[in-house]
């Protein structure tokens, strides 16, 4: 016979021994703590799962929102740097400054920079629309930066001119 079989005769044997033991309170204290202490590490490794996935879609959604906008400011920079777009922004910003010294003192000054600053906005818009655009079509929006430019210029000699003329019209008025 074996120590199986053996065992298990004895178990066989003496059951009524062990059915009539109970195990302390204690014990039984000490088991209900322990699945209490399982069930808790359970939640907690929940919860703390569960943070993490919102912080991982929160900071995903940020960046979705924020990396664009790194871009296209990054790519403006480029624009702003390139030679081409340097060069011929640069002429016109000279040019405009000239215009604008030239035209010091007049009433009307407040309202044409109005105007130049809507359109500077107009120019920063397509910047944008530079960057984004398919590379067939960004001619066509240079060429609007362009225009934009030389709207600019012919507001100021436009009143300029306007300025010269009142000051004729003034100066005959005076000699008669």
């Amino acid at each position: 016979m074996n120590s199986k079989d053996r065992l298990e005769k004895f178990v066989l044997e003496n059951r009524e021994a062990f059915d009539d033991e109970r195990p302390s309170f204690k014990v039984w204290a000490d088991i209900e703590k322990e699945l209490h202490r399982s069930s808790r590490k359970k939640r907690d490794i929940w919860r703390w799962s569960l943070a993490a996935s919102i912080l991982l879609v929160v900071g995903m959604l940020l960046g979705m929102l924020v990396y664009p906008k790194i871009y296209e400011y990054q790519q403006l920079q480029a624009l702003n740097a390139s030679e081409e777009f340097n060069g011929m922004a640069g002429y016109f910003n000279t040019e405009i400054e000239t215009l604008l010294v030239e035209l010091k003192g007049d009433q009307q000054t407040t309202a044409i920079r109005t105007e130049l600053d809507e359109i500077d906005q107009q120019i920063q818009k397509l910047k944008i629309d530079l960057i984004h655009a398919p590379k067939n079509s960004r001619e066509i929006i240079f060429q609007a930066i362009i225009e934009s430019y030389e709207t600019k210029v012919s507001l100021l000699e436009t009143a300029i001119n306007r300025k010269k003329e009142i000051k004729n019209i003034n100066n005959e008025i005076k000699h008669i």
